[in-house]
């Protein structure tokens, strides 16, 4: 009893451990994901498992799982076998962290509650060390204020203090921190509430991402018209559009504004090394690359090139096409049904769908809100990254959808 006791804590610990560090350096919070499958090995050595769990089929579609499957299958026929080998071993938890469904030990009420906590109290400390350094800078360069907003204290910039952060994913941790921050389940006082979600809203500006500011506004919208009545709803939403249209004469100078504007069109706009919103900076848009991803994958529809195929056939189709910047910084596809479509084909793209629409229907039919807003952020953020393929969506992917695969009792 006292040993289950110890694992089921150490668990607890680990996971609180994973998500503080998450926001902060992400390899780091491997360590946290690392132990909680040791000691979930151990517990189910000790106490044994649910081990019938193996047997249902949504095991195998709506957790991590699903990821990894089109892995193992693309490896067959990968050209690269040591560069397959190595994709397999950065996916593994996709497929270790679901071992922590079938233990019988854990409260995952309680997994819930320390992975919440973790992740807001990271996220408060990432953003208060953040703001203060960036505020700092600017401060010192003694620029008027109309330059708070430029290239030099926003997106990249703002987040360089964390190395290796990308602000887009930072920005989907605090995203889904305000929910988290809001439920029941997190007993702080609102006051603090209100606190946190202020700091948040200020450094996601500062985060400069367009596909964030596009989930953010999706989540207001959905949280709204679930908690409080329509015609309300709409009041704030108006309310909030009304102050963006005032303070917009302010704005359209900054390179936030343009980024949001003439950005997106650049983006969405077939173009190859021509200027984006920074004028001194060269680059090909997004369109010009799926453009390229897509006529790839007209080539081999159905399994694909095989796993980490991506980078290399793609910068040897944009040498072909002239995209010598796509080809010099190696871009990946940069949306990640495109890349799934690369390495694995129809088949790939067959998986990730069925992970959505598995655990969209599993929240829509289990009442599960934290679960559909999880796996709505996540399908948006596929649009514009190549999300599930790097540590830092891995991470957080793996350890929060093992997570939500239940639905504790809060009540």
């Amino acid at each position: 009893m006292r040993n289950s006791y110890s694992l089921e804590a150490l668990s607890y610990l680990s996971v609180l451990v994973a998500m503080v560090l998450l926001p902060l350096k992400t390899t780091i919070s491997n360590f946290g994901i690392i132990i909680l499958i040791v000691v979930s090995v151990f517990s189910l050595i000790v106490n044994g498992g649910y081990w019938y769990k193996l047997k249902k089929k949504e095991f195998y579609l709506s957790t991590s799982l699903t990821f990894f499957i089109p892995i193992l299958i693309g490896y067959v026929y990968a050209t690269n076998f040591e560069k397959g080998l190595s994709e397999a071993i950065k996916n593994v938890f996709y497929l270790l962290v679901p071992i922590v469904i079938l233990r019988k030990d854990l409260k995952y009420k309680e997994l819930l509650f320390w992975s919440s906590k973790g992740l807001i109290y990271g996220s408060v400390v990432s953003m208060v060390l953040l703001l203060s350094i960036n505020l700092y800078n600017f401060y010192i360069s003694e620029l008027p204020i109309s330059k708070l907003l430029s290239y030099n204290y926003t997106s990249l910039s703002f987040v360089s203090p964390l190395k290796d952060m990308h602000p887009f994913y930072l920005g989907t941790y605090y995203l889904f921190m305000l929910i988290l921050l809001w439920q029941p389940i997190i007993k702080i006082k609102k006051g603090f509430k209100v606190a946190i979600t202020t700091l948040t809203i200020i450094c996601l500006v500062f985060i400069n991402s367009r596909n964030i500011f596009f989930i953010g506004m999706l989540l207001l919208t959905i949280s709204l018209f679930k908690s409080v009545k329509p015609l309300k709803s709409l009041v704030i939403l108006g309310s909030i559009i009304g102050v963006f249209l005032l303070v917009k004469p302010v704005l359209k100078d900054t390179y936030l504004y343009n980024k949001l504007s003439k950005g997106t069109l650049w983006e969405l706009t077939d173009n190859v090394a021509t200027n984006n919103t920074d004028s001194k900076k060269l680059s090909d848009s997004r369109m010009a690359r799926w453009k390229v991803a897509l006529e790839l994958i007209r080539e081999r529809p159905i399994l694909g090139y095989g796993t980490s195929s991506e980078k290399q056939i793609l910068e040897k189709r944009y040498t072909e096409k002239g995209m010598r910047i796509s080809a010099n910084q190696r871009f990946d596809a940069h949306n990640q049904y495109l890349s799934y479509s690369l390495q694995y084909g129809f088949v790939g793209l067959f998986f990730i769908f069925i992970f959505f629409i598995s655990n969209l229907r599993r929240s829509l039919f289990k009442k599960h809100f934290l679960l559909f807003t999880f796996v709505l952020i996540l399908s948006c953020a596929c649009l514009t990254e190549n999300y599930l393929t790097r540590n830092m969506g891995i991470n957080f992917v793996a350890l929060f959808i093992t997570i939500l695969y239940f639905k504790p009792n809060l009540r």
